[in-house]
């Protein structure tokens, strides 16, 4: 069988295992980023109604739909790079900081399919060099990697438990390395914040969240209260130094957030939630999907209030929502990527506003971005599918200009 629709068949069972246990109130570990195989779409309506509070007589109001993407928003910018992939080898996960995208190139063995071993490279944004930093050969899996402007680090599995390793930008490996307490399911690196996290589940220990301190390099384990914690995808949202909690009670979801230098857990809001699919966060707002009831939440944190976005026939994973400033972003498998403006109540879709200028292939439209990604400065990557071609490889990053620029 080959390796990774080996892994990709077991991280989606452990995808199920972690919503299972999210609606019977318990925590767990869930999916990775390589499970590619999800038959969702959203279809293209030209209004998505939505509600300004919880009550039922709630006034309805409209987002419109803007289909010239530029008249939509000037704010948002693309950029497409493509990526040569050798013979039996295939994209691995990606991120990015600053002026460098990197990305894993995973090569497997003609003959069985095994995972033979994953080079790393690291790609200039501006000038478009590529440069081989680091050969993993000891990993049976090395799948999550993430940037910061100082380290790169990437989680392997080795001799059945995942680590933690850390490199400085270049691929020296530093010295440090952080154990998981995984051997269920890979760790799924946090998004947001100060720190790096993620969320690690072990058989006899149950499930905790883990944080490393830059600075020190320590490992903080934040002791939170109850059994409800309920992180979809195993993916935590962090807003600087707040881990924001979305615990499950009977009929609702509480959300909260828990300062890791105070040790001070804050309640932000409750809503009735069926099923959360997932969930993102700034300094603005909370984000939340709801699969079975076709709707996306929203908490304005300045004036407390919720709206809820009704996406008829739209289907929700683990891996679709990023929060930039005030928008939201939506993708979907075997389409395009949504965009809504919070402030003005309007949305649109990319379609082909951003034309890949760098990219010397022809891209079939719409684009498949279903998986994305949030990187460690404001930003998210993604990688827009190609049908029929195994020999590259393309990677979208998205960001929002700063106020002023």
């Amino acid at each position: 069988m080959n390796l990774k629709n080996f892994a990709i068949g077991l991280i989606v069972i452990v995808a199920l295992f972690t919503t299972t246990a999210c609606d019977n109130s318990k925590t767990t570990s869930g999916t990775s980023q390589e499970a590619k195989n999800s038959k969702e779409r959203v279809a293209n309506k030209d209004n998505v109604s939505t509600t300004t509070t919880e009550k039922k007589s709630a006034k309805q109001t409209e987002y419109k739909f803007v289909k010239d993407f530029k008249e939509f928003s000037s704010d948002i910018y693309a950029e497409y790079f493509a990526i040569d992939i050798p013979k039996n080898s295939k994209l691995g996960m990606f991120t990015q900081y600053g002026d460098y995208v990197y990305y894993m190139v995973k090569h497997f063995d003609e003959k069985t399919s095994d995972l033979q071993y994953v080079d790393v490279y690291k790609y200039n944004i501006e000038s478009g060099n590529t440069k081989k930093i680091i050969t993993i050969k000891d990993a049976t899996f090395a799948v999550e990697i993430s940037a910061t402007k100082d380290y790169l680090y990437i989680d392997q599995t080795i001799d059945g438990q995942m680590i933690v390793k850390r490199y400085d930008l270049d691929g020296k490996e530093a010295k440090t390395t952080y154990g998981t307490n995984t051997y269920f399911s890979d760790s799924i690196f946090g998004l947001g914040g100060n720190t790096l996290s993620w969320y690690s589940f072990e058989k006899e220990a149950g499930s905790e969240i883990q944080i490393i301190d830059e600075k020190t390099g320590r490992i903080i384990t934040p002791k939170l209260k109850g059994e409800d914690i309920c992180i979809p995808g195993a993916r935590i949202t962090m807003v600087k130094d707040n881990i924001i909690i979305p615990r499950k009670k009977r009929y609702n979801y509480a959300f909260s957030e828990y300062n890791i230098n105070t040790k001070q857990e804050k309640e932000l809001f409750d809503v009735y939630i069926s099923k959360l699919n997932n969930y993102k966060a700034n300094e603005e707002y909370v984000g939340w999907g709801i699969q079975n009831e076709q709707i996306i939440g929203v908490y304005n944190k300045k004036d407390k209030s919720i709206s809820k976005i009704k996406l008829y026939e739209y289907y929700l994973h683990y891996f679709s929502f990023n929060l930039i400033g005030d928008y939201l972003f939506v993708s979907t498998d075997g389409d395009d990527i949504y965009v809504f403006d919070l402030i003005n109540k309007t949305y649109s879709k990319f379609g082909e506003t951003f034309m890949p200028a760098k990219v010397k292939i022809s891209l079939d439209f719409p684009y498949n971005y279903s998986y994305t990604y949030g990187t460690r400065d404001n930003k998210f990557i993604a990688e827009p599918f190609i049908k029929g071609r195994k020999d590259v490889a393309v990677i979208c990053l998205v960001g929002v200009k700063e106020k002023g620029e």
